[in-house]
């Protein structure tokens, strides 16, 4: 056996990388936004409450304290995660393709993952309770990977549409599976 191992560069120009610049990724249901709004509602009322019974407890002992630069900086501080939450919505896609999926999501930058069919080892579905209030789920894929604790997912989908992404995805799992039986044999 007297083979060499080459590594040539690949040409960037002539595009013989795969370009997924042009895919149209598929967002999630207009509802999830819904979903994610009243989720930071809820926060906010939450930390709204500790905020209130923390004044009233302190409101002797620190006289001083001046609340109204307190109240400024915590309205910023939401109008900031509130603009920060619709541009991470409005990042969000998935495209599910004959051979993988790829998922995009981010705030500040984007991230965009692709997960080949033959490396997913289980696809799941989550239902919280505010996104069954409004028929949507999330398909989890987990993979060995060490991104994202080997696990991904395409949130804010309608509930029929993540059952048939699960299922496609299964069937996909097990045909790479018989391929690659099939290859040892």
């Amino acid at each position: 056996m007297n083979s060499t191992f080459e590594n040539q560069p690949i040409d960037l120009e002539k595009g013989s990388i795969l370009d997924i610049s042009n895919l149209e990724f598929l967002k999630p249901s207009p509802n999830y936004w819904k979903v994610m709004l009243l989720q930071f509602i809820g926060f906010l009322l939450f930390f709204s409450v500790g905020l209130y019974f923390f004044y009233n407890a302190s409101k002797d002992e620190m006289e001083d304290l001046n609340w109204l630069w307190i109240f400024v900086c915590y309205s910023l501080f939401f109008i900031i995660a509130f603009i920060l939450m619709r541009i991470s919505f409005k990042k969000k896609g998935y495209i599910i393709r004959e051979h993988d999926v790829i998922i995009k999501n981010g705030v500040m930058s984007t991230n965009t993952t692709m997960i080949p069919n033959q490396k997913i080892q289980q696809v799941g579905i989550h239902e919280g309770v505010l996104s069954r209030i409004f028929k949507l789920a999330s398909v989890q894929i987990f993979t060995a990977a060490f991104h994202n604790n080997g696990q991904d997912k395409i949130p804010g989908i309608p509930i029929e549409t993540a059952h048939a992404i699960r299922a496609h995805l299964i069937q996909q799992i097990k045909n790479s599976d018989q391929i690659e039986v099939n290859s040892h044999e």
